[in-house]
């Protein structure tokens, strides 16, 4: 409905950049990131600036171009000013992008300097919690994730950011737990469903797969095809994985290498 709306106003003008950020914006929302990009870089066209560059590095980095996402990272670094408010979310970016490739001691710098900003919050405990999680050091990740948790101002969105981050280190079983408490909370919530269907799979469980399969298709396709794309066939549409899974009773795993997943990741 955002999307659709903006649409509207920026027919009748369109020459106005925060339009196309808020539709970059609602665009990311709904996992697709491909016009999400399309929408920022029209932003950055009207008015260059360190926001643009922020949030098509974020675009770059859910699609995996990592080279990309630290190619407009640094761009929006070299923009950004010391008042800026947009140099802490850059900061935390880098930590992130960082952390992911597997470079800590420049992911560890950036978090230092998150530090220095006084930025101590759920937030920064939340990335840092996943740095340490890619570094094997579960204990420290699991004190960082509950220092976090004591700060957040929202304990069910924040449970289920530390579900994400458990499942994109593949510990299935702790996102599968984490990710049915935030369900138990808040069932209504259609975000993370698609987390909830990944995790069923691996571990086995094939009737709750195709159940939150169906879930995610039906009321959340963005994030179904976004998380789900590398379980089916390239070029899939979301409403055919039920079909496709449910022929392959199974298991889809067997029809995936879950070491590419896992890479995927």
């Amino acid at each position: 409905n955002a999307a659709t709306s903006i649409e509207y106003a920026l027919a009748i003008d369109d020459k106005d950049a925060e339009a196309y950020m808020i539709l970059g914006n609602a665009f990311f929302k709904m996992c697709n990131y491909q016009k999400a990009l399309e929408a920022y870089r029209k932003s950055a066209e009207i008015v260059d600036s360190e926001q643009s560059d922020m949030m098509m590095a974020r675009c770059y980095f859910c699609m995996q171009d990592m080279d990309k996402t630290l190619a407009y990272l640094k761009s929006a670094e070299t923009k950004c000013t010391e008042e800026t408010a947009n140099k802490i979310d850059i900061c935390r970016d880098f930590a992130i992008t960082y952390g992911w490739m597997g470079n800590n001691e420049l992911a560890f710098k950036y978090l230092e300097k998150l530090k220095e900003y006084g930025k101590l919050d759920a937030e920064t405990y939340l990335v840092e919690g996943s740095i340490l999680l890619g570094m094997n050091r579960f204990e420290d990740a699991n004190m960082a994730f509950y220092n976090g948790y004591k700060l957040t101002n929202n304990p069910t969105e924040y449970t289920f950011q530390i579900a994400v981050s458990l499942y994109e280190h593949s510990m299935d079983q702790y996102a599968y737990m984490f990710l049915k408490r935030v369900f138990e909370k808040d069932p209504e919530r259609t975000r993370g469903l698609a987390y909830l269907a990944a995790c069923s799979n691996y571990l086995g469980m094939g009737d709750e797969f195709i159940g939150y399969l169906k879930d995610a298709v039906d009321k959340n396709p963005e994030e179904a095809k976004a998380v789900l794309a590398d379980f089916f066939p390239k070029g899939m549409e979301p409403y055919d994985y039920v079909e496709y899974a449910k022929k392959h009773s199974r298991g889809i795993n067997e029809e995936t290498d879950k070491n590419d997943n896992d890479s995927q990741k």
